[in-house]
């Protein structure tokens, strides 16, 4: 724990995340990075959309203040009204805005009110264009200049930092990590077909065409395998109605919303953990995976393209037909545990911990620790 005179006012702002049950709704590395960092520093979290209603709330001992309204850039006059009520003529040392848009635009506020040092951890999608209908030069114009204003800048590759360098080329690289418990992975039934599995909400980045495309090329070369995909569906239904014109719906189990610790049990069953995103910052999901043991392969994006070829076998993004080879060459036994083999390595000595420790050094000094 940090000495007292090394506490900080700080103030984390999150598009949500951590709401008062931490079930549904919760992205557990953040609860488990503020879990932490609670103990060192007075921190307090500001939500923007963990629910429509203003309101405050503990989520464990993390206080919360939630800013409701509509969702999204609608909704902006009366988040930063109710923010301006919410921090009033409290000062911080550091805001700290999970991830660049919105979070990062009410943090640059707050920050210049207070006179802060101002941080922003790019979460993945928002840097990169077009995304959910929001897009075009004045939207990405606006990103990059938030980013460019921040004291530091973080986020969850190195596969995605590259991609940040014409922004600006000293972007921290601090994966994000959840706490996962020690889980017996259960022995495979005999002559069952190789499960699959991916935790993800089903929406256009995570590009489940591509997924699913794979699946029936691997059926049509009679290499069978099944895929439960965990998560919220924002399609209305297109990835289940494409699977069943693929000719696949038999092999995919939409399962929806499961809470953390049934998520790691699912994915502690599978054979081989896959990502077929357009793009991920960092995929915290096949982290997890590869904490438990599970061979991880999928698309060359986030922490995938940094643990590649060894850690993790990756594929082009938007090619069914690569990704289909990637995961038949997964699901060979030697390769899948030497891959997954190489991937726990990277993870022994980071973690939840870790991440925590790098932040807390980042608020200290304005530097992240070097190996």
């Amino acid at each position: 724990m940090a000495s007292e005179s090394g506490r900080k006012r700080i103030m984390a702002i999150i598009p949500g995340g951590l709401p008062p049950g931490r079930t549904y709704g919760s992205i557990p590395a953040l609860i488990a990075l503020f879990d932490r960092l609670v103990d060192r520093h007075d921190l307090s979290v500001i939500s923007l959309d963990q629910s429509p209603r203003f309101g405050t709330w503990w989520s464990g001992q993390v206080p919360v203040t939630n800013l409701g309204g509509r969702p999204g850039w609608r909704g902006l006059s009366t988040k930063t009204e109710r923010l301006q009520d919410t921090v009033g003529h409290h000062t911080f040392d550091i805001v700290h805005s999970f991830w660049n848009g919105i979070p990062a635009l009410l943090g640059r506020y707050v920050a210049t009110c207070s006179g802060a040092a101002f941080g922003v951890t790019i979460g993945g999608q928002e840097m990169r264009g077009p995304y959910r209908g929001i897009g075009g030069r004045p939207y990405s114009a606006m990103l990059t200049a938030l980013a460019r204003s921040a004291d530091w800048v973080t986020a969850g590759s190195d596969f995605v930092t590259a991609s940040l360098v014409r922004v600006r080329q000293d972007v921290h690289v601090i994966p994000l990590f959840s706490d996962i418990p020690l889980i017996q992975r259960p022995p495979r039934p005999a002559g069952d077909f190789p499960q699959l599995v991916t935790v993800a909400s089903i929406n256009a980045v995570k590009d489940p065409w591509t997924m699913l495309k794979a699946l029936a090329i691997l059926r049509s070369r009679k290499f069978e395998c099944r895929l439960s995909w965990i998560g919220q569906d924002t399609l209305a239904g297109n990835a289940q109605r494409l699977a069943s014109e693929l000719g696949v719906a038999d092999l995919v189990d939409f399962i929806g919303f499961l809470p953390h610790d049934q998520v790691l049990q699912q994915v502690a069953w599978a054979d081989a953990y896959v990502v077929s995103s357009a793009f991920e910052s960092q995929c915290v999901a096949a982290c997890e995976a590869a904490s438990l043991g599970v061979p991880v392969v999928g698309t060359h994006v986030g922490i995938l393209a940094d643990w590649a070829p060894d850690g993790a076998i990756t594929a082009p993004t938007g090619n069914p037909a690569a990704l289909a080879d990637a995961i038949q060459h997964s699901l060979d036994p030697h390769i899948g545990r030497s891959t997954a083999d190489i991937a726990v390595q990277f993870l022994r000595d980071r973690g939840p911990d870790w991440t925590a420790n790098q932040f807390d050094h980042l608020y200290q000094t304005g530097k992240v620790r070097t190996p």
